[in-house]
């Protein structure tokens, strides 16, 4: 997972999946942002359990910031997903992610913006095991119970 900041709003934890084919946010997440959708574009989610759900629909464009990198993704609003935000394929092509994985588990990714070709490299963090940036200064991470500021 990654923090993202969407719409200048809120920042939220997102879950990086490169199996998916779409991008993703709950209906929690899309109500509580005040967020317009296109209900035409809607599509049939499979999910890993062979299950079949239509997603509301597509918020066209929104606004992800990662680590200060402006990002405009369409994303599917779905009722039900165990995640705030659901990171597939269209962003890793969008940006041309690249990731790299260390033999101790860690793993971090880099970022190209498509528009400003500025790149920014981030780490990644297992779903739950980390805190939102707490300001642009401080970040703070939870590893095994304990408390580590960046």
């Amino acid at each position: 997972a990654i923090h993202v900041e969407l719409n200048d709003s809120l920042t939220v934890e997102a879950i990086l999946d490169q199996g998916s084919e779409i991008v993703a946010m709950s209906k929690q997440l899309w109500a509580r942002l005040g967020l317009g959708l296109n209900p035409n574009k809607q599509l049939n989610m499979q999910s890993a359990n062979a299950e079949a759900n239509l997603t509301k629909g597509l918020v066209e464009g929104l606004k992800f910031t990662i680590n200060g990198v402006d990002l405009f993704i369409h994303t599917h609003i779905v009722e039900n997903g165990p995640f705030d935000v659901l990171i597939g394929r269209p962003f890793f092509r969008y940006t041309q992610c690249e990731t790299r994985d260390e033999i101790d588990g860690m793993q971090e990714i880099t970022i190209t913006c498509p528009r400003t070709s500025r790149q920014v490299t981030i780490p990644t963090f297992k779903k739950g095991e980390t805190t939102p940036p707490s300001d642009g200064n401080v970040k703070v991470f939870r590893v095994a119970g304990q408390s580590s500021r960046m």
